[in-house]
């Protein structure tokens, strides 16, 4: 058979991160993907998931909090090139 099968792993996914222009580059984000990315610790998560537009300005602020394209997603096969699935 030719079906393809994906590995399940647990993950938090964060849906929707937004700060309003006048607080960015004050850490606000980068605290609230720690945070994340401490729930996801605390209960034995694999990784910490979101979805980015590549033409998106906050695409580098992932980036640059050690998030990276999530090669083995499904949707990032699927998509078209201008979203990404990234995880840490």
């Amino acid at each position: 058979e030719n079906a393809m099968t994906y590995q399940t792993e647990a993950s938090l996914y964060v849906h929707e991160l937004q700060v309003v222009e006048e607080m960015q580059g004050r850490g606000l984000g980068r605290h609230l993907m720690r945070v994340a990315e401490s729930i996801a610790e605390e209960y034995d998560m694999d990784k910490v998931m979101l979805t980015v537009f590549t033409f998106n300005p906050a695409f580098g602020f992932y980036e640059r909090q050690g998030y990276s394209e999530d090669i083995g997603a499904h949707s990032n096969r699927v998509l078209r090139n201008e979203s990404l699935e990234l995880s840490k």
